[in-house]
């Protein structure tokens, strides 16, 4: 009992999201200019623009500005991921906890995947 009194205190009280976020239409104005908040609302529409063009790398910073974070991606060394943070709602103890969004490209620049981790 006292560990699903705590589990339902770190749901409710630490873990909390701080809204809904409806999603609206990627725009690469609207992303380069807006917060993490804008960006996470825009997240389902770009995945859905991303896999159907596989753009570029260069097409993709070209749309996006500048990445914030370039890593490898575990599924392959001869990928690499380009990272932008979203924000999704999630706080903990009152501090918004952000996600990150990785495109992944091949060693020639072409689009592999999109996936989003915390």
């Amino acid at each position: 009992a006292l560990t699903v009194a705590g589990l339902w205190y770190f749901y409710t009280q630490l873990l909390k999201p701080r809204s809904h976020i409806d999603p609206i239409p990627f725009d690469t104005t609207g992303w380069k200019t807006g917060d993490t908040r804008t960006r996470a609302a825009m997240y389902g529409d770009l995945v859905r623009l991303l896999q159907t063009s596989k753009p570029t790398r260069r097409e993709v910073v070209s749309m996006l500005g500048t990445p914030q974070s370039e890593k490898s991606a575990r599924s392959s060394e001869s990928e690499t991921y380009i990272v932008y943070v979203i924000d999704r709602g999630q706080q903990i103890l009152g501090t918004p906890f952000h996600d990150k969004m990785g495109i992944a490209f091949d060693a020639d620049g072409a689009f592999s995947h999109v996936t989003s981790w915390d």
